[in-house]
């Protein structure tokens, strides 16, 4: 895969990806190589980074009637502006406690990651355009879980997991230029205990709803707070099939409190650090979609039809209710 991505702030990116991997059946068992390079440049007029990331994952996978074990190593090489060699073991455990009904599954893993301008201005886009960039580093990512179905219909998944982390970013409001109507990037070496858990219902092709509750607990090591990160995430996606036609969506996004970074006065004349508190937001959305045929289609989307004024960044409030229609077509 390739990108090439520009602003009007004379920033530009270029990216190339491949993927590959190999495996054959020996005996009892699988041997396999996944394998990517990852080549990134970024110039923004100020700086220029060139790095490229090569990932080898070689493993062997045991699979029985109630468990699979994966066991392998990743081993990892950036070059580049950023040099850096890891080499590090990774499993992953599968056991059926009822067969093809609940699945414990456990393991270790770790991600070498590129932060690229793109990823961090589609996750935030009221970044200034001079942002450090940086590679962020996930090893030993210990996880367990359980999937499974309760029946036809209900199926779940929960999982929890634990990482020390170097590189992670926050966004925090700029202050280089005095007016904070822009945010930037910090980074911190944080540890991460996060819990997902998601339960999906489904009745044929018709009806399908889905729940999703994610926490993130920060342990921060330089920074007071996780930066405009909420601790609890809450999703829920409602989609109905009416005679392969019309499909109706709804969806509600719960966010609870974060805080973001200020500064205030300390009666001194020293201006000291401040976390100022972001209450949490509630956004409920509805959808329509009308297929014509396979190529041609309408849409409507309304968007926040609480009418509910919040700011998910501080100082930007996002549009309380509004709508959006159009029309699609496939080539």
């Amino acid at each position: 895969s390739y990108y090439n991505y520009l602003d009007r702030f004379n920033v530009e990116e270029n990216n190339f990806k491949a993927f590959g991997d190999v495996s054959f059946y020996y005996k009892t068992y699988d041997l396999y190589v996944k394998g990517s390079v990852d080549y990134f440049k970024n110039d923004n007029g100020a700086v220029t980074e060139n790095n490229t990331i090569i990932n080898l994952r070689p493993g062997i996978r045991f699979k029985k009637d109630l468990w699979r074990l994966n066991a392998g190593l990743a081993v990892i090489g950036a070059f580049g502006n950023t040099g850096d060699f890891k080499v590090v073991p990774e499993l992953d455990f599968d056991l059926h406690l009822f067969k093809n009904i609940i699945i414990l599954n456990v393991g270790t893993d770790s991600r070498y990651e590129r932060i690229s301008y793109r990823a961090l201005t589609t996750e935030n886009p009221f970044l200034i355009n001079t942002v450090e960039l940086r590679n962020a580093w996930k090893p030993f990512r210990w996880y367990a879980g359980l999937r499974g179905a309760v029946s036809s219909k209900l199926s779940f998944n929960v999982r929890a997991s634990y990482v020390q982390l170097t590189n992670q970013h926050f966004f925090v409001n700029d202050t280089s230029e005095g007016n904070w109507n822009k945010l930037t990037v910090v980074y911190d070496n944080p540890n991460l205990f996060e819990v997902n858990g998601e339960l999906t219902w489904q009745k044929h092709e018709k009806l399908r709803l889905i729940a999703r509750l994610d926490y993130l607990g920060y342990g921060m090591d330089a920074l007071t707070e996780a930066w405009h990160v909420p601790s609890l995430r809450l999703n829920f996606t409602g989609k109905y099939n009416l005679k392969d036609k019309i499909w109706l969506t709804a969806t509600v996004i719960g966010l609870n409190r974060q805080f973001a970074r200020t500064f205030v006065d300390n009666g001194t004349f020293l201006q000291v650090e401040n976390a100022e508190r972001i209450k949490g937001l509630a956004d409920v959305n509805l959808g329509a979609e009308y297929r014509y045929n396979k190529r041609l289609g309408m849409f409507l989307q309304l968007n926040n039809i609480l009418n509910v004024r919040y700011s998910r960044y501080l100082y930007y409030p996002t549009q309380r209710f509004n709508l959006l229609g159009g029309v699609s077509y496939s080539f």
